[in-house]
């Protein structure tokens, strides 16, 4: 049985409308990489580098991506800023009053702050190519575009996986066996952690999290060092980051989802900036990123097209009915509840502790 599937949520339901197919192009249009080669010869007249600030929580953590747009498009440079979202937003206003706009183009957990600046004005409005074929509920009028579906759930060590011994649903967590084995990310340093945190605490009340604190885990700034931490053997589980539905053969951790409790997911979205210097290489990056051809190579989890099949073994991400990738956008537009859960989660934790993950990334911060 191919290990992954034992970690599916649900069976996968078959010939649903998320899994109906959508032409490549409307009939009479060119081909999308026709379209995206005549992208390309009108950003090639644009001098400089695009600039892209993108949400996350590895030190080039986006370099992957960055190789892959100057392999595809020859003599454009990219320079992909990782930074954690709630840092990049303030830069990113600092730099819209203060004028000397850096970023051309922005992929961002907080969808909140995309719509923010949707409303004040600050973003182009642009379709990129595929837009027929983004699910509905990842994008708006062209202003904002879902590029890729995230989720948050199990990463754990492949033996304890294969021995069937992994913990899979929020209770397992709480299991003698994994005192002092668990790595978990600071929920008040990130709001996509703090949503899984406010839902376990809805479902199962404060004492979950008592318990959860006394199996002492490590708690790290980042959701990707978490992920890491048990890579490397230093943990043997979190619920607190994501990874490839995809391991390679050689990997050493496996991601599963729970079968009854909820589990995060969310599209993360981007926006090109009106104030872009080079607005022709953002619409060609943003075009690349929702095109086909990338959407099926280089998204590691779940495609925000209706014509990109899944991961062999798994589902779309409306396969698995305990999640809705729109729960957590709609929870980040009450910045009050959010803000008040966040404190009282500092009250009952402390401040996160350590070096912000990405604190190279900008030399001029503070």
């Amino acid at each position: 049985m191919n290990t992954l599937l034992a970690g599916l949520a649900v069976p996968l339901a078959v010939g649903g409308p998320a899994q109906a197919a959508t032409p490549s192009s409307a009939p009479g249009e060119r081909s999308e990489s026709d379209q995206l080669e005549a992208l390309y010869r009108k950003a090639r007249h644009e001098p400089g580098t695009l600039t892209v600030y993108a949400g996350g929580d590895a030190y080039r953590g986006q370099d992957r991506i960055a190789q892959a747009f100057e392999q595809r498009f020859p003599g454009l440079d990219i320079d992909i800023k990782v930074d954690l979202s709630k840092d990049l937003v303030p830069r990113i206003d600092l730099e819209l009053t203060r004028g000397g706009l850096m970023a051309d183009i922005a992929h961002l957990q907080l969808s909140n702050d995309l719509e923010r600046w949707r409303r004040e004005g600050h973003l182009m409005k642009y379709r990129p190519l595929g837009w027929h074929a983004i699910h509905p509920r990842f994008k708006d009028d062209g202003h904002i575009t879902g590029m890729s579906v995230i989720a948050f759930a199990n990463v754990v060590r492949k033996d304890l996986h294969d021995q069937g011994k992994a913990p899979v649903e929020a209770h397992d967590y709480l299991r003698p066996e994994f005192k002092d084995k668990l790595v978990l990310t600071y929920p008040n340093d990130d709001d996509a952690v703090l949503w899984q945190f406010q839902q376990l605490i809805e479902k199962y009340g404060w004492e979950y999290l008592d318990r959860l604190r006394a199996q002492n885990p490590q708690w790290i700034r980042g959701t990707r060092p978490a992920a890491n931490t048990v890579v490397s053997g230093a943990r043997q589980a979190t619920f607190t980051a994501s990874s490839a539905l995809a391991q390679p053969a050689d990997s050493t951790v496996v991601f599963t989802l729970p079968r009854k409790d909820t589990f995060l997911s969310w599209a993360q979205s981007a926006a090109i900036l009106k104030g872009a210097r080079r607005p022709a290489a953002a619409k060609l990056y943003l075009s690349w990123l929702t095109s086909k051809e990338y959407q099926e190579t280089m998204v590691s989890q779940f495609s925000v097209r209706t014509d990109v099949a899944p991961k062999e073994g798994w589902g779309t991400v409306f396969d698995y009915p305990n999640t809705d990738p729109t729960a957590f956008p709609t929870w980040l537009r009450d910045r009050a509840a959010v803000e008040k859960f966040r404190n009282e989660i500092t009250f009952y934790l402390g401040l996160p502790k350590g070096d912000s993950p990405t604190k190279e990334t900008f030399p001029d911060r503070p």
